[in-house]
């Protein structure tokens, strides 16, 4: 208590006399004044200049009266770290104060407060973690603030006319928007949204300085959002709903929209404040809300679209266009008679003064364009839908399988956006088939199988996975597939399995929780092909149908065994190696008296132990061709051996050609436990 009462009256006497002063003298950013858990430091009378230097506060520590003024200080409590020119009130709703040319720097941790923001020449940099919703309020038209960030934004930002000037990409959190009305330059980086459904409220958003704005979810625009200069729209799948929004195009400089639903038009708009601005759609889908007349600006159709115009009219009138250049703007009226809808038609405007059609480019009307849900229900069960482009699945537009269906992509892809509910749905008792398609972006929990629902994944399929994830249900795979894991982890869950009716080919993948058959051939010609793929055995996995194939490498991680309990010979390809590490064994213990059951392509191919252990039954096994590398304590078994046939044997004594090269690397040992370990290599010369 008494060092307490020192310390606070130290600080008094330095805020009654500081007019001028440097308050806390720290000499450099290592100086720290500690506030340790039931201290408190009270400052009197004025605020308290901190220039470099850390204040460091323990969590039941208090620090009251007058803000904190730092100059390029630091503040540190519990895990975050900041970096300040800015006023600290930790008395205030609004804690941090930047009131111009001030900045906040986040190195680490949950910042609690606020950040209430005035003047020019505002900064907010690192790496924030925000714990309130709408912690950063800018003041005025007059407030400038450059984002710089490294991580996603995960507070709303309140402009109040202001302006912020973007360093570099943002990426907003979930349920993250930017509030109020006020100016984003973004000198040509990414403003990208959440992957949750988000309402902008009312107000005035204008993005200028060459701005791309992606959506990854649905968003209501309730508000005008105004581009400025040349710009970018990307939708990816997503819907942005306008029925209370305005779009909004300043200058001569066109905004590209690409890959989005524009729901609600007609009560929403495109504003044009020049008659030479253009609107460039590409893969976008207008689904309109009621009778709309342009006068002003163009639309220009450079890659295929559709409106859906129903029952209302789209007029292109006074100073207004529509070019459709090389490609199919489709419209559909639904239930409705077609009328038209689209005016003035080309027979109407025989001069394309309002439409113009460019490289055969055509307006038609398409019976059953698709609103909403892709519903597949084809009249004959098992009949094949096909698509002749890559399609966008998205929330909203998902995929629902009401009859059994075979989807022939035709080599083209199935694009998954990011989503938080499933994205495929197949009804009870149905079967959906892919074939000959990606899928990208994919994620296993994007399906939703009912009760006896089933989905195959039929040949030339190639499934590329978003992220890391879970696998807890056993899926059908047929033909030639493909798991490419992009690096990422696939872990089997309890009830994840994959059952191989033909060929599946991991790449780039760490396959987590392998065990019993959870990987399991359906037949003799089932293959497993690894390339570059970690396989983590969390228990004994056996292979007991068909056969693996190893390219460039695969590695066996855990403390368990690969039984080879298969009829069928393996391959090791040349330039590959298949190693074992630490704890993990490789046992061999085939059906049938074959000892050459795995192939090594050349003396390329490399079975390696590193750590590891070789053991095989008194079936034998033979290594003909290749190599064995050893490195570190690798070990050897095989029990019950009393012959040279029933051992681990290198070479077969005869072939030059069969000799299989052993290297022991710098410091390994290789331990024979038991059995017969034989050496009948040809001498080469």
């Amino acid at each position: 208590m008494k060092k307490r009462n020192l310390l606070m009256a130290f600080i008094a006497v330095v805020c009654i006399y500081s007019n001028g002063s440097p308050g806390v003298n720290f000499w450099s950013s290592d100086s720290t004044l500690q506030l340790s858990n039931n201290s408190e430091l009270r400052i009197l009378q004025s605020n308290l200049p901190v220039a470099k230097g850390t204040i460091k506060q323990e969590d039941s520590s208090l620090i009251t009266g007058f803000p904190i003024d730092f100059a390029k200080g630091t503040y540190s409590s519990g895990s975050l770290d900041l970096l300040l020119t800015a006023l600290y009130d930790f008395d205030e709703f609004y804690g941090v104060t930047l009131n111009g040319g001030k900045s906040f720097d986040a190195q680490a941790g949950t910042f609690a407060s606020r950040i209430a923001v005035s003047n020019q020449n505002n900064r907010l940099e690192g790496q924030p973690l925000f714990l309130n919703y709408n912690a950063i309020k800018l003041q005025d038209l007059n407030t400038t603030l450059t984002v710089g960030i490294q991580n996603t934004l995960t507070t709303s930002i309140q402009l109040n006319q202001g302006t912020l000037f973007l360093e570099n990409d943002l990426q907003l959190g979930d349920d993250i928007v930017i509030t109020s009305s006020g100016l984003i330059k973004c000198y040509g980086h990414r403003v990208t949204f959440g992957a949750k459904p988000i309402i902008f409220e009312p107000g005035t958003i204008e993005w200028s300085n060459f701005p791309v704005v992606e959506l990854e979810n649905n968003i209501q625009l309730n508000g005008r959002w105004t581009f400025s200069g040349q710009s970018v729209l990307k939708g990816k799948g997503s819907i942005l709903d306008l029925s209370n929004g305005k779009i909004r195009i300043k200058g001569t400089e066109p905004l590209y929209i690409s890959n989005i639903k524009l729901k609600g038009f007609g009560k929403g708009k495109f504003e044009f404040e020049n008659n030479r601005a253009q609107v460039r759609l590409s893969n976008v889908e207008i689904e309109m809300d009621d009778n709309y007349t342009f006068t002003y600006g163009g639309i220009y159709v450079e890659g295929p679209s559709t409106i859906v115009t129903k029952n209302y009219m789209l007029n292109f009138d006074n100073e207004s266009s529509l070019t459709v250049d090389g490609v199919a703007l489709n419209y559909e009226t639904l239930s409705v008679l077609d009328s038209n809808n689209i005016q003035p038609t080309r027979d109407a405007d025989l001069n394309s003064k309002k439409v113009a059609f460019l490289n055969n480019g055509i307006i038609r009307r398409v019976k059953g364009v698709q609103v909403g849900p892709l519903v597949l229900n084809p009249t004959v069960a098992f009949d094949t839908v096909r698509i002749s482009d890559d399609i966008d699945i998205a929330p909203t537009k998902e995929i629902i399988v009401v009859n059994d269906v075979t989807f022939n992509g035709s080599t083209n892809a199935i694009n998954f956006a990011k989503s938080a509910n499933p994205l495929i749905t197949i009804q009870a008792g149905k079967t959906l088939n892919f074939t000959n398609v990606a899928l990208r972006n994919f994620k296993f929990d994007y399906l939703n199988l009912e009760p006896g629902a089933k989905i195959i994944f039929d040949d030339k399929t190639r499934i590329e996975l978003l992220d890391t994830q879970n696998l807890n249900t056993t899926y059908t795979f047929r033909g030639n597939t493909v798991i490419d894991g992009m690096g990422k982890q696939l872990t089997f869950g309890p009830y994840g399995g994959i059952e191989l009716h033909s060929s599946v080919q991991f790449e780039d993948i760490i396959l987590y929780g392998i065990s019993g058959s959870k990987l399991s051939g359906w037949d003799d010609s089932s293959t497993m092909t690894f390339q570059r793929v970690t396989l983590y055995l969390d228990n004994d996995f056996t292979l007991t149908k068909g056969h693996f194939e190893v390219i460039d490498w695969l590695d066996v991680v855990g403390s368990a065994t690969f039984n080879y309990n298969t009829n069928k010979q393996s391959i090791i390809w040349d330039h590959a190696t298949m190693t074992f590490w630490g704890d993990s064994t490789f046992h061999y213990m085939p059906p049938v008296a074959n000892r050459d059951l795995i192939n090594f392509v050349d003396e390329r191919s490399v079975f390696s132990l590193n750590g590891g252990t070789i053991s095989s039954t008194t079936t034998g096994m033979r290594l003909l061709g290749g190599s064995l590398q050893l490195n570190n304590d690798c070990y050897m078994k095989n029990p019950g051996a009393l012959a040279d046939s029933e051992g681990i044997q290198l070479g077969d004594g005869i072939d030059a050609t069969n000799d299989c090269i052993i290297t022991f690397i710098t410091g390994a040992n290789f331990n024979t436990l038991s059995g017969r370990f034989v050496y009948n290599n040809v001498a080469l010369e």
